[in-house]
């Protein structure tokens, strides 16, 4: 990180150029996976790529940027230097040690060689697991506040910390329930047919698990997000192949995509680094924060709950 910042005095232009370096590591990671990958990244925009190109941490970008180059050689059996530069991206992030252990699955195909009923049986395991969790919470609490007394980086154990999670049966976690069930319902004629069909399903299986498993971590979302190429490149193939389908999926990403910008202040009045880099006259990072936030107040009515 100190040799950019040597290298790049702009921020915002090596945030720029990492994010395209970023977005191009998923194009090279979804060709390996299908021949309609414009399909594929299309839902990765509703899915992941929403936050990693307009909201998403530089440090964290970078690693992933390396994972995504790890995952290509591990997709093409390069094993030894594929985790070589998995273990490299650990460095920019330590939460990449979440994601190099995805890696250790795409070799097997688990989760494909189980029965629908056994997926199922750990998918409710899971939903049980991340629900009461509340005595959890309380010890973390208690030791958060001696991290702060004592000044021991408390900000970053809380981001790290295990919350109370007790919202399962919210709408958000209805429709995943719902959409892992069409994932099981289709997966005789996605692994029949597909491009990779085992490898997909059977990677998409883990990324309803792990999603679902780190919700209970304020920024664990993330750990999900290097595995999400498989699950956006299965429901793509299923747009693409099968039209009873083909409206209700695309509406219900439409819905999703709307959400996401609506109820939160990051994405709306959505602003282009590029002319800012040309121009060289950046607005200040508070300033634009806080834009956005009287636009949320003055979209919603109120302002913007940053403990939700």
């Amino acid at each position: 990180m100190q040799i950019l910042k040597k290298v790049f005095n702009d921020f915002w232009l090596l945030y720029g150029l990492l994010k395209c370096a970023y977005l191009y590591s998923c194009i090279r990671v979804l060709k390996e996976l299908t021949p309609r990958w414009l399909s594929s990244l299309s839902v990765m925009f509703v899915v992941s790529l929403l936050i990693m190109l307009i909201d998403c941490y530089l440090r964290f970008m970078l690693a992933m940027i390396f994972f995504n180059i790890a995952m290509i050689l591990v997709l093409r059996k390069q094993y030894i230097i594929g985790f070589t530069i998995a273990v490299v991206s650990v460095f920019f992030h330590a939460a990449s040690i979440i994601c190099v252990a995805f890696l250790f699955f795409i070799p097997y195909n688990l989760f494909s060689r189980l029965k629908n009923w056994v997926l199922i049986l750990i998918y409710f395991i899971i939903l049980g697991l991340t629900i009461g969790l509340n005595s959890i919470s309380y010890v973390q609490e208690y030791i958060s506040q001696i991290f702060l007394t004592y000044n021991w980086g408390n900000n970053g154990y809380i981001d790290y910390m295990i919350t109370s999670n007790e919202v399962v049966f919210g709408l958000g976690s209805v429709l995943n329930i719902f959409i892992f069930a069409f994932v099981l319902w289709t997966r005789k004629n996605v692994i029949r047919n597909s491009t990779n069909g085992d490898l997909l399903f059977s990677m998409t299986i883990l990324y309803f698990y792990a999603s679902r498993l780190f919700m209970v971590v304020p920024t664990g979302f993330r750990m999900a997000i290097p595995i999400s190429f498989f699950y956006c490149t299965y429901i793509s193939f299923i747009i693409c192949h099968y039209k009873p389908y083909r409206n209700i999926l695309i509406l219900y990403f439409a819905l999703l995509m709307t959400k996401n910008i609506w109820t939160t202040f990051v994405y709306l009045p959505y602003t282009n680094s590029i002319p800012y880099i040309i121009s060289q006259k950046h607005l200040p990072f508070n300033k634009r924060t806080s834009i956005n936030l009287d636009n949320y107040r003055e979209r919603t009515g109120q302002p913007y709950n940053f403990d939700k």
